[in-house]
């Protein structure tokens, strides 16, 4: 579901600086916390995305309209890592970096992202059903995003890294179709 990160491993190295201050000062999960926000406010606001690439703008201006966004809902620890990386012109990766930093605390913490995919919502004991299922598979914890797809007629499918596994009545026709489409009567040779 994420896209791809340019700077990857330049992101992955702050990343990993950032994960190792917020151990030291014990406050990985809010860090955690406040990657989130920040990537969920950058990917809701083109505008504040622009401010942060721009050329133009210096980066001490840019430190402003960052901590004027953010001063209230992050920890210290984040504002000055991030005054770090904008004074540092790596503002272009910070997403990266945001990103990255969620990708070890749910690889550290064990928590996998699945995508369950019906042609209905399902009810909670439907879910706790699945949840179940997919314990002995995946040890640790699952967060499920739903998706609603009228298209699959019936059944589900759990998309797990690059895995998928389709129960779906769209893909049980699609495999009758495609066995009704060999003659049966003529020699396969």
């Amino acid at each position: 579901m994420r896209s791809i990160i340019p700077h990857r491993s330049l992101a992955h190295r702050y990343a990993l600086a950032l994960w190792d201050v917020a151990s030291e000062n014990k406050v990985v999960q809010e860090v955690y916390n406040d990657m989130f926000l920040i990537t969920k406010v950058a990917s809701e606001n083109p505008e504040f995305r622009r401010v942060m690439i721009s050329q133009v703008i210096p980066e001490r201006k840019k430190f402003q309209v960052f901590k004027a966004i953010f001063e209230k809902y992050i920890t210290p620890i984040t504002l000055s890592f991030s005054q770090l990386v904008i004074e540092n012109g790596r503002q272009n990766i910070s997403l990266s970096i945001a990103a990255e930093y969620i990708d070890l605390y749910k690889s550290y913490f064990r928590i996998f992202d699945i995508t369950l995919r019906t042609a209905v919502p399902l009810r909670q004991e439907d879910k706790a059903l699945l949840l179940e299922k997919l314990q002995p598979v995946i040890k640790g914890t699952v967060n499920i995003e739903e998706e609603i797809d009228p298209d699959l007629i019936g059944g589900f499918q759990v998309m797990y890294e690059d895995y998928v596994f389709d129960a779906s009545v769209k893909r049980e026709l699609e495999r009758f179709r495609q066995e009704f489409m060999i003659n049966l009567f003529e020699k396969q040779y």
